[in-house]
């Protein structure tokens, strides 16, 4: 087994069961083809902050200074709206879109501050909360009705995930688990 330097990690929710099950639903109304590739059930989650690679030997000191800032901010929830095409200009991806959440965002960008020197990104921006269901080069204009009815997720934890890109297409794996305040807001 080889030792690898950098590791592809992200910031992610985990999904409650009943969500994943209506995200499966949302999926068998798209259409299959070589032109629409279907996200993995068991890859289904919320991106809280996307890092990259980073150096396999700064993990444990990364997971130490993410588990203050966790740990500062409450617990919240996330209420899905339905399926939509996104981004809204050129659509390459189906989502489970979520509104913007102040809670979601407040923590995406304190765990980019405190994190800046483990990662290089430019961006600048509110995130949307969401969850990738497929995505798309062409070929795909409009969703086929109805949306199903999504569940509230009651988010008390992140996680820390590994992104292995495989002939079968990406991995995921939780390598660390952060609980958020028990309080809430």
């Amino acid at each position: 087994m080889k030792n690898e330097l950098h590791k592809r990690l992200f910031f992610a929710i985990p999904i409650s069961n009943e969500i994943k099950n209506t995200c499966i639903e949302a999926q068998e109304g798209l259409p299959v083809d070589n032109k629409v590739k279907l996200v993995k059930p068991h890859n289904f989650h919320f991106t809280v902050l996307y890092l990259g690679n980073v150096l396999t030997e700064k993990i444990p000191e990364l997971i130490e200074k993410a588990e203050k800032t966790i740990a500062s901010s409450p617990t919240f929830t996330l209420e899905p709206e339905g399926v939509f095409l996104a981004p809204s200009k050129k659509p390459k991806m189906v989502w489970v879109k979520c509104p913007r959440n102040s809670i979601f965002s407040g923590l995406y960008k304190a765990l980019k501050d405190e994190l800046k020197d483990y990662f290089q990104t430019n961006e600048d921006r509110d995130p949307i909360p969401h969850i990738t269901l497929a995505r798309f080069k062409s070929g795909l204009e409009a969703l086929p009705p109805p949306s199903p009815e999504f569940n509230v997720l009651e988010v008390k934890h992140i996680e820390l995930w590994e992104s292995k890109t495989l002939p079968t297409g990406a991995e995921y794996s939780s390598l660390h688990r952060f609980s958020l305040s028990s309080l809430k807001i």
